[in-house]
């Protein structure tokens, strides 16, 4: 089973990512990858972290089927 998750900014309270995962895979965004190609995300990560603060994570639908 899968959810939708949003990652949010802190210093605004903005959501700037919204993602389907199972497990572990919306704090995976948490740590560098080589393989995520969503520079866009991965800067606002590392300017959130830069300034000592943590990525909001708020899961928003839990126990989804995907077929």
């Amino acid at each position: 089973m899968y959810y939708i998750y949003v990652l949010i900014d802190p210093r605004d309270d903005l959501p700037f990512y919204l993602g389907k995962g199972k497990g572990n895979r919306s704090e995976t965004h948490l740590f560098p990858s080589s393989s995520d190609q969503n520079k866009y995300k991965d800067n606002i990560i590392a300017k959130i972290h830069s300034l000592g603060l943590q990525v909001i994570i708020k899961n928003l639908h839990e126990n989804i089927y995907w077929h």
